[in-house]
């Protein structure tokens, strides 16, 4: 075989001609920015930092705002060791906050030679893409709330005519200093306005500054055909879903031909009338369609008065109350009840027919095992048995509450619960046989085994609602919060068993059963609870629903907020709900039953101006802007819209209150005054103003986690009471909820109020273990002579009892017929014994319940009857 022929090697290539030589460049000319007195301007956030950004501009416009400065000097900012200069401005800037100006350090490349550009800032021009024009959704994250569809935009402004809500052009950029000015207006604080600081005028509230329309860059709006312009896509099959390349361009087409039917107010201001007849421009509109958007006006003493005038109800104050079996009024206003005891106050906060009804089921339960049935004096015994245990952090189980169990120290010695009268196999046979609400042993046709386990809880919340909605009268504001239930155990809706739906968000501090809750304001009692079911089983309830029509139209928080505050609708009181419920929509529902509403609205924007209001500027805590809805039918203003400013920018909604001032907050807080870095600090008071709606808010808002924190820190029930079924902690934790109601009522209603929640959790298991709820007053018998020589004694006696045997071997020789007998009640003695108590036994019905004891005799054993007598009778005795 041939060898290969060989490859030839390339040709060389052309010599390349030598590398020219580097000269010496040019010295480079000097940066117009080191200039002392040079005009720059520079971001907000990189100026004043983050957060005092966000404060001042909001959470969508803190990284688009400039600020106009003087240079001052220029300095090397490098850091100790470093080789390359790192050159920084020393610049005097006018933020908000600082109208006067106030000096910043700077890095050079962060400022921008010269004055602020026209229509560079977002509240004063008109070149940012508007929201009513543009066809994006994105969500921005704040640093304390979630805006739902927030742009960078300045979308309805304000007319340019001037009169109520217009503003000075802060385009107009002159060679003197352009200077943040804060304006201040009839309802206290104020918002920042940019104008020229030759001529900085005071103008009234408005809420956003904007340029007249055609200063700058005009808005530019291309009207869509989206029949004509958009490329339909191909037909998909019958029955198939659309491809994906095919879902964006579908949704394209949507929002195309929604947008050419958006409202632009910059191009077409609209106007409404107020009650004096006069027409005043609207400000916002949301959503940007004229016929649909609800529309919102400046607030000022023109629109909603000097007062709560303009607003259509005003709150009613009540007292609140607690209705006793005798329909007597039990409050912090009746001296009747201030020597009320501890007792008495959990006995109001617990339904009698939610007692009766665990009364029943046990005992039926009970029965079926072969023990001794309860009564209400051992069932409520055995509840304050239980609430012991909550006072005691040891481990173990408990069992080892009845003595010889761990401690965590050897120097504290363990509990030893037989001093309260119930022993510890009595204990664990209630325990075994405890239910708080009916429930069938098979699980019904029809019914999902999720529906089946809630019939373990929902019994309990039924009758609880009940109960309050009958016999608790609120006071003038209600809170709407969620509670948490602690639960670790099974449950979720992977597996059929446990608890049937599982919570769990990283803004709470516990796992578990989450349920909705009503309290009244002024006094911090629990009113209404509605658990939290998961969604398939809500969409199943609210299926059954006569109204499910009309709440299928409502958001959820509308629909909770209504069910929770139906016992007391058309009362006019005021209803104060969180983020979670808050909305415009949540307002006028509650108006409509009757009621006024206050919120706080953080994502829940739809209808509401939150654009308008995020694009604010504000120059320190305190300043607000407020807008009005006016009812186009009786011209009056049912609505108001504000943003506050403390540590963050907060928005709410209420129907209740106007402009009304309300008290200023005071915080002291340590400040090094001064300008000697080794000065000693200074307490100083910080008056923070606020508009009335936010202190009533702020008054009433955290009711429910106050609540919440003395039953999980203080109470502990979910955590100290172990058990691994999950009905029982769900159940337990609405009895939790009852124990800390009762801590509520003797707080406000008895004299001595100086009582912290462990010392009264502990003393009322003293009363509850101690009871005598159902036991018959002891009452004189007559005698003969012959037997004693008074005429009158206790009944506190053991006596045979009239019940008779029945059956074979019932009669004596002499055919009169013997006495029953019954298993004596006495710890580990298991004789039968024909004599019974004659004060906790029916003196004349032998059907009624026995309590046997064995008779003491000579060389006996049982100690039982004695036992009994001293604990249970000793205030006859005495």
């Amino acid at each position: 075989m041939a060898d290969p022929p060989q490859q030839q090697p390339p040709p060389p290539s052309p010599s390349q001609p030598p590398a020219p030589k580097r000269t010496k460049k040019s010295k480079k000319t000097g940066d117009p920015r080191d200039e002392p007195g040079a005009t720059v301007h520079a971001l907000a956030h990189n100026v004043m930092g983050r957060s005092p950004a966000v404060h001042a501009f909001g959470n969508i416009n803190y990284n688009k705002t400039f600020i106009r400065g003087i240079v001052i000097e220029k300095f090397d900012s490098r850091k100790p060791g470093a080789r390359c200069a790192q050159w920084s401005l020393r610049v005097k800037f006018y933020p908000p906050s600082h109208p006067e100006g106030k000096v910043y350090e700077i890095l050079r490349q962060h400022c921008k030679y010269g004055e602020i550009p026209s229509g560079a800032n977002p509240q004063q021009n008109d070149i940012y893409p508007s929201r009513s024009l543009d066809i994006s959704d994105p969500v921005i994250r704040g640093s304390t709330t979630y805006v739902q569809n927030a742009m960078g935009t300045a979308d309805n402004s304000s007319t340019a005519g001037g009169g109520t809500g217009s503003n000075t052009d802060a385009s107009d950029v002159s060679g003197e200093a352009n200077v943040v000015s804060a304006t201040n207006n009839n309802g206290g604080g104020g918002v920042a306005n940019q104008g020229n600081a030759a001529a900085v005028a005071a103008t009234s509230l408005s809420p956003i500054p904007h340029a007249p329309i055609g200063v700058g860059t005009p808005v530019t709006e291309t009207t869509t055909n989206a029949a004509t312009d958009a490329v339909p896509p191909p037909p998909a099959a019958a029955g198939t879903a659309p491809t994906a390349p095919q879902q964006p361009a579908a949704q394209q087409q949507r929002r195309r031909s929604t947008a050419s039917n958006k409202h632009n107010l910059q191009t077409d201001p609209l106007n409404v009338k107020i009650r004096d007849g006069t027409e005043v421009p609207v400000l916002s509109l949301n959503p940007p369609n004229k016929d649909e958007g609800t529309k919102w006006v400046d607030a000022n003493a023109a629109t909603v008065g000097t007062g709560n005038d303009g607003v259509n109800k005003k709150p009613v104050e009540r007292q609140w109350y607690q209705l006793n079996p005798f329909n007597e009024r039990v409050c912090d206003k009746n001296d009747q009840f201030l020597d009320m005891s501890r007792l008495e106050s959990f006995l109001l906060m617990m339904p009698p027919a939610q007692l009766q009804k665990m009364l029943d089921l046990t005992n039926a339960n009970l029965q079926k095992n072969g023990r001794t049935e309860l009564t209400k004096q051992e069932l409520i015994k055995f509840l304050g048995v239980c609430l012991l245990m909550t006072r005691f952090d040891m481990p173990g189980r408990k069992r080892d509450f009845w003595g010889g169990g761990a401690t965590y120290s050897k120097h504290v010695p363990a509990p030893d619960l037989n001093s309260t009268g119930m022993k510890r196999h009595r204990f664990e046979e209630i325990w075994a046989a405890l239910q708080f609400s009916f429930q069938p042993e098979l699980r019904p046709e029809g019914m999902s085994d999720a529906e089946y386990r809630w019939l373990l809880v929902d019994g309990f919340v039924e009758i609880f609602n009940k109960y309050r909605a009958e016999t608790f009268h609120p006071g003038g504001r209600i809170c709407i919060d969620e509670s948490i239930l602690r639960w670790y155990g099974l449950g979720g809706k992977f597996v059929n068993k446990g608890l049937p739906h599982y919570v769990e968000m990283e803004r709470k501090p516990e796992n578990g059963c989450e349920i909705q809750n009503a309290a009244c304001v002024d006094s911090g009692i629990m009113i209404q609870l509605k658990v939290v079911k998961g969604k398939e089983e809500e969409e199943r309830l609210e299926s059954k629903r006569p109204d499910a029509a009309v709440r299928r139209s409502r958001n959820h928080g509308t629909n909770v907020v209504l069910d929770l505050t139906k016992p007391w609708s058309n009362t006019l009181r005021e209803v104060l709900g969180d983020s979670a419920f808050a909305s415009v929509m949540t307002a006028n529902e509650v108006s409509d039953d009757g009621n006024i509403f206050t919120g706080c609205i953080k994502t829940a924007t739809k209808n509401f101006p939150a654009e308008h209001l995020e694009h604010a500027v504000f120059a320190q805590r305190g300043d607000r802007v407020a807008l009005a809805h006016v009812d186009e039918d009786t011209a009056t203003v049912d609505m108001i819209a504000l943003a506050w400013l403390d540590r963050n920018r907060r928005k709410f909604i209420t129907t209740a209150h106007g402009l009304e001032e309300g008290n200023p907050i005071l915080r002291e807080r340590w400040r090094q005054l001064g300008d000697d870095p080794n000065a000693q600090p200074q307490q100083v008071c910080i008056q923070i103003p606020q508009p009335l709606a936010v202190e009533r808010y702020y008054e009433g808002a955290g009711t429910i986690d106050v609540s919440n924190k003395v039953r999980q820190h203080e109470l502990m029930m979910d955590r100290r009471l172990q058990t691994n079924q999950w009905d029982y902690r769900v159940n337990f934790g609405i009895l939790g909820i009852i124990f800390t109601d009762a801590w509520f009522l003797y707080q406000q209603t008895v004299a001595e109020k100086d009582e912290c929640p462990n010392e009264f959790f502990s003393k009322l298991a003293d009363e509850m273990i101690d009871n005598t709820e159902g036991v018959r007053p002891s009452r004189a018998r007559v005698v003969s002579p012959t037997d004693m020589d008074t005429d009158a004694v206790s009944n506190v006696v053991l006596r045979q009892t009239l019940r008779k045997r029945k059956g074979q071997g019932s009669t004596n020789a002499d055919g009169s017929a013997k006495a029953g007998s019954g298993r004596c009640g006495g710890e580990g003695c298991n004789k039968y014994t024909s004599w019974v108590c004659g004060a906790c036994t029916h003196p004349t019905d032998p059907n009624q319940r026995q309590t046997w004891y064995c008779r003491p005799m000579e060389g006996g054993t049982c100690t039982a009857w004695e036992e009994h007598k001293n604990c249970m009778h000793s205030d006859t005795l005495a």
